[in-house]
Order: structure tokens, then C-alpha cells, then sequence
């Protein structure tokens, strides 16, 4: 069932030298559907290199500044407008400063200085597609496939390819990363008709 979602921003605003005692200014909004806020089951945040605040929900990709909410949502008549309301991962941003995230039916790129949205695919054309980590080589990896039938699959963002990695039984997935930041294992959950975790060497 989808719940509304009375979202509440706290901003931090100190310099890496701030110590524990130090006074520091807090500020909170209050955010809600009279501000634009979609009704959804699931929210996704990210907040950017240039704190933009990025809100993935069902019902399109939401960027709020401080004070005001943009919305993103598909527009038959704009090829280049979001692929796809339903956004089903947080925003990774890559090094030229592009967002990327998964919706329902494909991988998204958000070009920021040419304002448009383009959308990648699996050569099997399968869904859901959702992103849940990005690698030190601006790679994104994504779980694509419902239920029992999910799989590991990894995107380059420089040659825009998909490799196919490993079956992926779980719907949600989270990668652990080991000492040298290195990614060591993902953790599986909501695993189809059992409880528990499914960890992937």
C-alpha cells in the first residue's frame, strides 16, 4: 500500500576541521505532498557533489535545493525526458558529474548540462532493473530479473556495456566492501519464500 512521506532534511554545515563541541547550525525542512513530495512505497536519496538533494520514488525522480522541489517525470512527447516514472535505486554520480540510477525498466543516465535523460538496456530485456552499488571504476552494478530469476549484471559507464555476472536469488542487494575498499561480497535479502541472508563470494 503506498504512504505518504513527510520527509525531514537536516543539513550539517561545517568544515572537516570541526571538533566534537564545536557548535554547529542545524537546518530542517519539512517536506510534503503540498510541496510535491509523490505518494510512494519506497524513496531513494542521494545527496550530490553539489548538494542537490536527488529523491527517487515511484512517481519520478524529485531534486530538492534547500528550498525548492524540481520534478522529473516521462513525457510521451520528450524523448529525452525520464524513461520511466518508477525509479527503483538511489543516483550514483560519476566523474563528469552525471547521474546515474535504474527504474523499472532500465538503467538511466541524467546528462546535467545537456538536461536530458537516456536509458540502457540488457541485451534479454529483462525487469526490474535495480542499481546497488558503483565500483572505483565508474561501474555500475545492477540486479536485473524477478524473483529466482535475477542475475549480477555490471555497466561500464565509458564503453556504455553490460557484462552478465552471477545469478542473484535475493531482491534486495547490498555489496560489502573489504579493507582496501574493495568490493569482498554482496548480501542478499527478501530471498523468495525463506528468511535470512544469501551472501555471494
Amino acid at each position: 500500500m503506498r504512504t505518504s512521506l513527510l520527509l525531514l532534511l537536516v543539513f550539517l554545515f561545517s568544515t572537516s576541521s570541526t571538533c566534537v563541541g564545536q557548535s554547529s547550525d542545524f537546518f530542517f525542512h519539512k517536506l510534503t505532498e503540498e510541496d510535491g513530495i509523490p505518494l510512494s512505497e519506497a524513496y531513494f536519496f542521494f545527496r550530490d557533489s553539489r548538494d542537490y538533494v536527488w529523491i527517487g520514488s515511484e512517481d519520478g525522480l524529485l531534486r530538492f535545493d534547500g528550498h525548492n522541489i524540481l520534478s522529473y517525470r516521462h513525457q510521451s512527447a520528450i524523448a529525452t525526458s525520464l524513461p520511466d516514472n518508477r525509479v527503483t535505486s538511489k543516483c550514483y554520480e560519476d566523474e563528469t558529474g552525471d547521474l546515474w540510477f535504474t527504474t523499472q525498466t532500465g538503467l538511466v543516465v541524467y546528462h546535467r548540462e545537456e538536461e536530458v535523460f537516456v536509458a540502457y538496456t540488457t541485451p534479454q530485456h529483462q525487469e526490474p532493473y535495480q542499481a546497488f552499488y558503483q565500483d572505483e571504476d565508474q561501474r555500475i552494478w545492477l540486479r536485473v530479473g524477478r524473483q529466482t530469476n535475477g542475475s549480477l549484471w555490471v555497466f561500464d559507464s565509458k564503453t556504455k556495456a553490460f557484462t552478465q555476472s552471477l545469478p542473484l536469488t535475493g531482491t534486495t542487494c547490498k555489496v560489502v566492501d573489504d579493507a582496501d575498499k574493495e568490493p569482498s561480497y554482496i548480501v542478499q535479502t527478501a530471498l523468495p519464500k525463506q528468511p535470512g541472508l544469501n551472501i555471494v563470494h
